[in-house]
């Protein structure tokens, strides 16, 4: 039998093994930088159904040195925007604001924290 704390501790790493790899060139990367004026931040993203209001689905909104998505098992994309594995370069308003409505729909909508 599999002891619980092996399994806690290989979780992440199967889950990380089923992620598609994604890895945009560095070119893309420094034409997609954006450093936000606002203080150093970390924001909540989270879908939720309308109907159990149970999340969905979340990521964070990190404003540090430069201003990036971490998307953990999303599935944004779009050929234009900067991404290497879960995460997204040059968040601008934007682009956060794309993001938002590429999750949001009849039967979900999107809170920030």
């Amino acid at each position: 039998m599999i002891s619980r704390r092996y399994l806690i501790g290989a979780l992440p790493l199967l889950i990380a093994a089923c992620a598609e790899k994604v890895w945009a060139p560095d070119e893309l990367i420094a034409a997609n930088t954006y450093v936000h004026d606002g203080p150093a931040r970390i924001s909540l993203i989270t879908m939720k159904s309308v109907d159990s209001n149970d999340g969905a689905h979340s990521a964070l909104i990190i404003n540090a040195s430069q201003r990036v998505i971490w998307d953990p098992a999303g599935t944004f994309s779009n050929a234009a925007v900067a991404e290497r594995n879960d995460v997204i370069f040059g968040a601008t308003a934007r682009l956060v604001a794309y993001y938002i409505s590429y999750h949001s729909r009849i039967t979900y909508y999107t809170t920030t924290l």
